[in-house]
């Protein structure tokens, strides 16, 4: 073999050792993975079992201080270790285990099962909010999953087991959001990130026909509505979409539909909108009729929502429909306004694997940032994620008493 073959083969060797490295720190291990969209892949050991993955996008990327973890990582009572490509970094109730090819993350119980995998590395992209440039980001877990998944905070649309579900985690009135979830495999996940942050499906749902949304409305014209009074039509047109959502909508709305002052609808009204949808792809198809008061959906001819909200506090019904692609169905959703807001939202199908998995999603961050809590139980895991993000006070005795509002009382 020549001189200049030698050095090649050298040349080659140092690149790939360089190009896929671990260092351990004091608190963990940094993994720079062979390939992929993260420049490194940082751990630390917070407790036992309670482990911090950090995947940066670019060399340097720096983190602001935790709005929700008051813990410190530990600096002893864990090991790092490295075995064919592969460097685990173990304490005794949980084992985290990285690939130096491809960054992947996976966590190991006590006794050396694996209970959550990265199902592949995160995706970034470029986002900018105020003109700061951040990325939104997302992360798979457990692909195609069975496992059950609990919390995420206080939410107001009948889901328990959020396994195949989405969820927005985002402060509403009455929908308080906490981006930590417990699984029936004896894990959690805190996902550390102040954004608008969903759980399942990565992006919004579009409004149903508009852009972005793969339902095509009345061959694309649009929503059939009419507006009537006392049985007397006032008002009829076609809508793109439906979506008088928000305060800022009321400019949509057509004459003689609302009081003088704009404050709410005249007394009487009624809205009809109806169309004949195609679905591009068949498949489980999810909607959501955002409203208040009285509102009613049917899909041809069957009811498949009846519901009331308060209209101070309009929100999210879910229903789901199965349909095949390419065929027509009719669409019908009856409306009394009373002052009220409305819109339908609509999501295509994804597959299956995709929609039974844990994945979480941000739309500003300036990494992907969380922690996998290990433990016994669910009442473990719980006491894992109190440690980290500290004890809730207890208000005294003496707060407890008679509480009366007057939101209501005019004299």
């Amino acid at each position: 073999m020549t001189r200049a073959m030698l050095a090649l083969l050298a040349g080659v060797g140092a690149s790939a050792a360089a190009a896929q490295s671990y260092q351990r720190t004091d608190t963990g291990v940094v993994v720079t993975p062979a390939r992929g969209p993260e420049a490194a892949v940082r751990l630390k050991v917070y407790a036992d079992g309670i482990i911090r993955v950090t995947s940066l996008p670019a060399p340097g990327a720096a983190l602001p201080p935790s709005l929700m973890v008051i813990a410190k990582p530990a600096t002893s009572g864990f090991t790092v270790s490295e075995a064919r490509g592969v460097v685990t970094l173990a304490t005794p109730r949980a084992s985290a285990d990285v690939d130096l090819g491809s960054g992947n993350v996976r966590f190991r119980d006590a006794a050396g099962r694996i209970i959550l995998v990265e199902s592949g590395p995160p995706k970034f992209a470029p986002a900018t909010a105020e003109g700061v440039p951040f990325v939104s980001i997302t992360q798979q877990f457990n692909r195609g999953t069975d496992e059950g998944f609990y919390g995420l905070g206080q939410h107001q649309n009948r889901q328990m087991n959020y396994n195949g579900e989405d969820v927005e985690l985002a402060q509403h009135n009455m929908d308080v959001a906490i981006p930590f979830l417990v699984s029936t495999r004896g894990y959690g996940v805190l996902w550390d990130n102040d954004s608008i942050t969903r759980f399942g499906e990565p992006k919004a749902y579009p409004y149903a026909g508009g852009p972005g949304d793969g339902l095509q409305v009345n061959s694309g014209q649009g929503w059939r509505a009419t507006y009537t009074v006392g049985g007397k039509v006032v008002a009829k047109r076609t809508e793109p979409t439906i979506d008088l959502q928000y305060l800022e909508n009321r400019k949509n709305w057509p004459g003689g539909t609302r009081t003088v002052d704009n404050g709410g609808t005249v007394p009487g009204l009624k809205v009809q909108w109806s169309g004949t949808i195609i679905p591009r792809a068949g498949g489980l198809h999810r909607f959501r009729l955002y409203s208040s008061s009285y509102a009613k959906v049917f899909v041809d001819g069957r009811e498949v929502l009846d519901r009331w909200r308060q209209n101070w506090n309009p929100w999210y019904h879910n229903f789901d429909l199965q349909l095949a692609a390419g065929q027509p169905h009719q669409v019908r959703v009856e409306w009394d306004p009373n002052g009220g807001y409305i819109a339908l939202l609509h999501d295509d199908p994804r597959a299956e694997a995709d929609r039974h998995s844990l994945t979480l999603s941000s739309e500003f961050a300036h990494a992907v940032d969380y922690y996998f809590v290990g433990g016994r139980s669910m009442d473990d895991v719980i006491a894992g994620y109190r440690w980290l993000t500290g004890k809730a006070p207890i208000m005294p005795k003496w707060a407890y008493g008679f509480w009366e509002g007057r939101q209501r009382y005019e004299t």
